[in-house]
């Protein structure tokens, strides 16, 4: 058997049979701090086999180089050599940078291109799995064409092809919408070229794939090594039937405008403008090799760029000519619910462009609950200093200071957070809305709670919040618990897609443009009603504004109105589940003074409980954490419509909530309290 077939032997296993695969086990972005000091990345990917770690320093370090560095498991057994996508050498060791691949991520060395402080650096992991990636390193023959297998398991959708063991040959990329019959350089700006010598005209299956005679794929007794990535195979998530990659193509319209459908909402994009014609202002002229992803900065508000192509720094849009940071024309480039888009007009008329998209994951239901919700009570936070920290990329906080007073200032990632280091002054760039008020989030620019650490799984408490917030809750996306989705509305009644897997049971959606409520649809009290977070009014008596119609596990319905669905206006919507063991909602009746207690069975001990009279005026939305204490003894609750102080002294003969195995009791000590007035209808939402 010849070397070639039996590298492929070696290989992606990954979707074929046994337990499901999820987006998650098999690719990882990874941000971390520089330290200069040997220490372990863990990012639950196995490297033990078949994998490739991109690694790219994305600050500016005085006196280091900024390269591309790709490490693989397969074309050097020494985990130091590595390749560099922006430029032609072969592969060379780094001392002292990949020192180990790990059954659960890798170990970094001291070297300053991969770890040096105070850096900022990104890592993207990918493990070999069939209809996801492969790795196959094979040697050169010299001949016109030559076929090389692959354990890929479906016909690729994207190759890329470095001769390993010479300089002077050039990174070299085939694309299934460009064809077989043309080629992409990767080091090099540029558009395709059409040579035959490079895939023999001979488009790649699901088990093999063809190289010519160029010297940059075929030299006779080179080495090299083939980087292969799938098109859209369903054979992932919890019944095998769903894609988390695809390679295609798009066009933009004749504005520079452009959306992408994918059918998921990505994490990840390589994309790179495949033609000469059109016009633009932002790579019209040299079709460079971005990389955008969710955990540096990807969002509505702003596009965090690499160059695969470039040596070069991190920019963003405020960093090229003709970038506008107004929320009115958005970032050049975002994430959408289902595949992405940019109404900036930047990217030139009539421009054909490339791509390779990755799923947002996790796509496995949590079963633990402090992997997806965090909750911390400080007595006396130092801005600047502080770190709230979680186990989990956080998604959406609520930062809150109740002897501020300040209450309910919400962030979260698909808005864009504050980085704490390099860019923590420029505060234009980032969103807060409050929960208390319903203005949008562009008066409130200079105020950030918090601004996201390198690890994004902490935070370090921010400026203006009466010296950092005191209290403060977590959220981690995932299905069935928690997702978020931005829109921009048409004025027109109809639906918005969401990725929470569920049906939501409920749904906070807030004008982003304007001064509008805070508007909640809760599926316990049906399609005819709603609630507004930021008052104390019963639920309305009307299904208007969400259509009349309750959300279902792909959509939520919107209305022509202002408060979910003007034309042109930015919106954003949190959707909640209920998911057994993390999530509970439901309604209880009130029994009021005297009248008894009503225990609420959640099947946990919640962390976080948010209470809402839906039948009556002037009862404030009430919400209770296990940071604060829910216990009779503690009688104090935060209530995210008002900007005050606790609401406290809810305690002896006024104790109104209590701690009970798997739940609490209402109490009924006190007829002035929010919780149980007689004979009303009570919304909650518990999260263990």
């Amino acid at each position: 058997m010849d070397p070639n077939t039996l590298n492929v032997i070696k290989g992606a296993a990954g979707a074929a049979g046994g337990d499901p695969v999820y987006v998650e086990d098999v690719f990882s972005t990874y941000v971390y701090a520089g330290t200069s000091a040997a220490h372990p990345i863990t990012n639950g990917i196995d490297n033990s086999e078949k994998s490739l770690i991109w690694i790219k320093l994305r600050n500016q370090l005085s006196g280091y180089p900024y390269q591309n560095s790709l490490y693989d498991t397969e074309s050097n057994s020494d985990t130091r050599y590595r390749l560099t996508t922006n430029g032609n050498t072969g592969s060379s060791i780094l001392s002292d940078s990949v020192n180990s691949f790990n059954s659960n991520g890798f170990t970094l060395g001291s070297a300053g291109e991969v770890n040096q402080s105070p850096g900022e650096y990104v890592s993207w992991n990918f493990k070999a799995a069939r209809g996801f990636f492969d790795v196959v390193a094979y040697t050169g023959d010299g001949e016109t064409s030559q076929s090389i297998p692959h354990g890929l398991g479906s016909t690729p959708g994207m190759i890329l092809i470095k001769c390993t063991n010479e300089s002077g040959t050039n990174w070299i990329v085939y694309h299934r919408s460009i064809g077989a019959t043309k080629a992409v350089l990767m080091d090099v700006p540029g558009y395709p070229i059409d040579q035959a010598y490079f895939f023999n005209d001979t488009a790649p299956n699901d088990t093999h794939f063809t190289v010519g005679n160029s010297n940059d794929v075929n030299t006779d007794e080179d080495t090299y090594v083939a980087y292969l990535f799938a098109h859209d195979e369903q054979s992932f998530g919890d019944d095998g039937d769903q894609s988390i990659i695809k390679c295609g193509a798009f066009t933009s319209d004749s504005n520079g405008e452009f959306s992408v459908s994918l059918g998921w909402e990505p994490q990840y994009v390589l994309f790179k403008r495949s033609n000469q014609g059109g016009s633009g202002n932002v790579d019209g002229s040299t079709a460079t090799w971005q990389i955008v992803d969710v955990m540096r900065g990807w969002n509505w508000h702003q596009t965090r760029h690499l160059l695969a192509n470039s040596s070069g720094h991190e920019i963003t849009g405020a960093d090229w000519s003709g970038y506008n940071t107004t929320l009115a024309t958005g970032s050049y480039i975002k994430p959408t619910a289902d595949g992405f888009d940019a109404t900036a007009g930047a990217w030139g008329s009539s421009s054909d462009f490339i791509y390779m998209a990755i799923r947002r994951g996790p796509m496995k239901t949590p079963e633990d609950a402090t992997k997806v919700f965090a909750v911390e009570s400080i007595s006396t936070p130092t801005s600047g200093t502080t770190k709230f920290t979680t186990n989990f990329p956080v998604d959406m906080s609520l930062a809150n200071v109740p002897s501020g007073p300040t209450i309910g200032w919400m962030q979260d990632r698909l808005r864009g957070y504050p980085r704490f280091g390099t860019h923590a002054t420029n505060t234009t760039w980032y969103r807060v809305m409050r929960t208390f008020d319903g203005n949008g989030e562009s008066t409130f620019l200079g105020n950030n709670p918090f601004f996201l650490d390198a690890d994004n799984t902490s935070m370090t408490y921010g400026n203006n919040t009466a010296g950092g917030a005191n209290l403060s809750f977590a959220f981690g996306r995932a299905p069935g618990f928690f997702d978020v989705v931005c829109y921009t509305g048409n004025g027109t009644a109809g639906t918005v897609p969401h990725n929470l897997g569920a049906i939501p049971y409920l749904i906070i959606v807030k004008n982003r443009s304007a001064a509008y409520n805070w508007y909640v649809q809760s599926y316990d009290l049906g399609k005819d009603t709603w609630l507004q977070l930021n008052n104390a009014e019963m639920k309305a008596g009307n299904g208007t504004l969400f259509n009349s119609t309750l959300p279902t596990d792909s959509v939520f319905s919107v209305s022509d109105m202002a408060g979910n669905n003007t034309n042109g206006s930015h919106y954003v919507a949190y959707l909640f589940g209920k998911l057994p063991g993390i999530c509970e909602t439901g309604t209880y009746e009130g029994k009021g003074q005297s009248g008894g207690t009503t225990d609420l069975d959640f099947g946990f001990s919640p962390r976080f409980l948010l209470i809402k009279n839906a039948d009556a005026n002037n009862y404030n939305w009430a919400l209770f954490d296990s940071a604060t204490g829910m216990a009779s003894s503690v009688g104090k609750y935060i209530r995210p419509n008002q900007n005050y102080d606790y609401s406290s002294g809810w305690t002896g003969a006024n104790a109104v909530i209590d701690n009970i195995t798997d739940g609490v009791r209402i109490l009924d000590g006190n007829a002035a309290s929010d919780l149980n007035a007689s004979g009303n209808t009570y919304l909650y939402m518990a999260i263990a």
